[in-house]
């Protein structure tokens, strides 16, 4: 029973550049993937990161207490959740992830709700990202519905269909 049909064996991403123009999306191009351990969304935001002595994180709030829409043509850092393509690099992240998670498939032609738009940002990145400034609990909390509503599948069972060469969902 093939619960999550993933798409075909593209190769491997090319090298990440920052100087790709940015492309905005209502409605999803290609079939893209969330690695998320667990519900509800909790993306991370740079200060408590840097609190933390971490340095990755998901957004950044601005001062006036809110996440705002990611502007301008070109990528300039983390804004939103990432997504990314059945590929490669999603292969690599999931073999390397420690613990357990789940992969959430969010569809080819599939039409966001109007406060979410999704950026391809760089080479195999896309990140989901708000279209207006809010709190950052109102843009987890909306972007928990969506995967609340989206197929999903251990990492497990991902890595074994996207090696499956014989599947022929693949």
């Amino acid at each position: 029973d093939n619960l999550f049909p993933c798409p075909p064996h593209i190769g491997p991403s090319k090298k990440m550049s920052t100087k790709q123009l940015v492309r905005r999306f209502q409605k999803l191009p290609i079939t893209l993937y969330r690695i998320q351990p667990r519900l509800p969304v909790r993306l991370r935001d740079l200060a408590t990161q840097k609190e933390k002595g971490r340095e990755s994180f998901d957004i950044k709030i601005h001062e006036d207490g809110n996440v705002h829409p990611a502007t301008g043509e070109y990528w300039i850092g983390p804004n939103g959740m990432s997504l990314r393509p059945g590929n490669d690099t999603m292969l690599n992240i999931l073999r390397n992830w420690r613990g357990e998670t789940m992969v959430y498939r969010l569809n080819e032609g599939m039409h966001l709700p109007e406060k979410l738009i999704v950026l391809h940002e760089r080479d195999d990145h896309y990140s989901m990202q708000t279209t207006e400034p809010v709190p950052l609990e109102v843009l987890n909390e909306r972007i928990t519905e969506l995967l609340e509503s989206s197929p999903v599948q251990t990492k497990e069972r991902f890595i074994e269909q996207m090696e499956d060469l014989d599947d022929q969902d693949n």
